[in-house]
């Protein structure tokens, strides 16, 4: 048997002992609390189910974000067009499929022109048909971000409107024309389609659909109460503002107490690609050697991207 095949046997039966051993201790140490936790959640399952049922309103909330008994393929075409809503791109999810092919193409042959190899041409197109995806994650992330920022002066000048007498169309026409982008184009959009005839509740809810935002859905949930049953909506947005601003208070924390696991993972990911392109400048024919061998470096590439998925998945959570 050659080395290399000899090294990738002892690297695979080293990987699988490894995740044997961790996993044997997670079983043993969590698997009463799983237990627990399992009963727990079974438990108190069917009683939220029940609340549900007896709720038309979360229903409708509910509703337009479920599957339903929709065709797998719809269900699927239907989440890529709500990411595509929520990054504001204005696309349909063909033109999104149209575009990531071209791109794709393009940059393989790219690759090959450059390169001349054929696992460069592979892994170029490989590669950059998620790169309009990324693009497309990027902005959503970034855009829900802006509007969790606008929200709590946005719920506060509503509260003061609202105080002041004036009415729910009038206070969200004043945050369309008044509030910088994108908050604006949102409650734009939703007043325009009352104006257009769409029943307040069906633009509330698509309003929920297209902001990746979980204070907005409150608020959207708000409305709908405030038309069916009424209530003081005024102290209602008030302390909306103030949960929001504390929200967004503990998001930026989170986020410097996790800067520094950030910076690690990005010398960690970049760290290898910059090795590689300064040896191919100072010394190429000792990493000749593994460009030569596209297992290891389909290899080298694969543990690349799973490495930067676990750390992303590390230093960034819901709370």
């Amino acid at each position: 048997m050659s080395e290399s095949f000899i090294l990738i046997n002892t690297f695979l039966g080293v990987t699988v002992g490894i995740v044997a051993v961790a996993w044997l201790v997670y079983d043993v140490f969590f698997r009463i609390k799983n237990r627990v936790s399992e009963r727990i959640n079974d438990a108190m399952r069917d009683r939220v189910e029940r609340q549900q049922e007896n709720s038309p309103i979360i229903k409708d909330m509910v509703r337009p974000i479920s599957g339903g008994n929709k065709p797998l393929l719809r269900r699927v075409q239907d989440r890529i067009q709500t990411w595509l809503d929520q990054a504001a791109t204005g696309m349909t999810v063909w033109q999104f499929a149209a575009v990531s092919i071209m791109i794709s193409c393009l940059t393989g042959g790219a690759s090959w022109l450059a390169f001349g190899l054929g696992w460069v041409l592979g892994i170029g197109t490989f590669l950059s048909l998620f790169l309009p995806a990324i693009v497309v994650y990027s902005r959503r992330n970034a855009r829900s971000e802006q509007i969790s920022t606008q929200l709590p002066d946005a719920f506060s000048a509503m509260s003061r409107g609202l105080r002041a007498g004036q009415g729910v169309p009038a206070v969200v026409q004043m945050i369309a024309n008044d509030f910088p982008k994108p908050l604006s184009e949102e409650f734009n959009y939703f007043y325009e389609q009352q104006h257009l005839g769409v029943p307040p509740e069906v633009a509330l809810r698509d309003m929920a659909r297209r902001v990746n935002v979980m204070e907005l859905r409150i608020f959207t949930i708000a409305l709908i109460v405030h038309k069916r049953a009424g209530g003081n909506l005024a102290e209602l947005l008030q302390q909306l503002s103030e949960l929001v601003r504390k929200r967004v208070k503990m998001k930026r924390r989170i986020k410097s107490l996790t800067g520094e696991g950030r910076m690690q993972a990005a010398v960690l990911i970049a760290m290898p690609t910059i090795v590689v392109m300064i040896m191919s400048l100072i010394a190429p024919q000792y990493i000749s050697v593994l460009l030569e061998r596209h297992d290891i470096l389909a290899g080298c590439v694969f543990s690349q991207l799973l490495g930067a998925f676990c750390i992303y998945r590390i230093v960034n959570f819901s709370y």
